[in-house]
């Protein structure tokens, strides 16, 4: 049975009244009854996902990110809330994965860059932090922040005149910036 746009928009609406109403329990209620009205829209288990993560039910908000990628594999938000909980459960090379499959699709996506840097050089995979690092240069080497996270690998490999360049690259696009001065000395 074909269900009525508008009830269907009325749904949302409200499930997503609940949620900024931080009535997390009520909103995945409705967002679960959207989801036997429309299964194809990635959008209602990603809005799932979330208030599940409000209630810490990780497990669960991991499964409802899940099934969102599985309808748009490319969707950065998705990729980036399901490996931010897969950090958050402590499932660093899961997580780490995840990250890598958004800068895929973005690779200039500076919170996942940041974020899949620190895991990578936790797991002294400096090299790859690099290659992620230098994809996104290439499309936007004016970011001072990216040239920082170069620094930070640079650092992790002892590669002291590396460091030092790209730290000059950070502090020349962000001279204001009293951390890039006093970093590292």
């Amino acid at each position: 049975v074909d269900q009525d746009p508008e009830y269907e928009n009325a749904v949302q609406f409200l499930g997503n009244m609940l949620y900024e109403q931080k009535k997390y329990a009520e909103a995945e209620k409705i967002y679960l009854h959207h989801l036997t009205l429309n299964r194809q829209n990635p959008h209602i288990y990603y809005n799932l996902a979330l208030a599940q993560r409000k209630q810490d039910k990780l497990a669960d908000a991991v499964a409802t990110y899940r099934n969102a990628l599985v309808l748009a594999p490319r969707d950065a938000d998705i990729h980036l809330q399901l490996a931010d909980v897969l950090h958050q459960q402590g499932k660093t090379a899961p997580a780490t994965d995840e990250y890598l499959k958004l800068l895929t699709n973005a690779p200039a996506h500076f919170e996942a860059l940041q974020t899949v840097t620190a895991l990578l050089i936790e797991q002294n995979r400096t090299n790859k932090a690099l290659e992620k690092i230098q994809d996104a240069l290439k499309i936007n080497g004016t970011d001072h922040r990216i040239w920082y996270l170069l620094a930070q690998t640079y650092q992790a490999q002892e590669n002291l005149v590396a460091l030092s360049k790209a730290l000059q690259n950070a502090l020349t696009r962000d001279p204001s910036n009293p951390h890039y001065r006093t970093a590292y000395l």
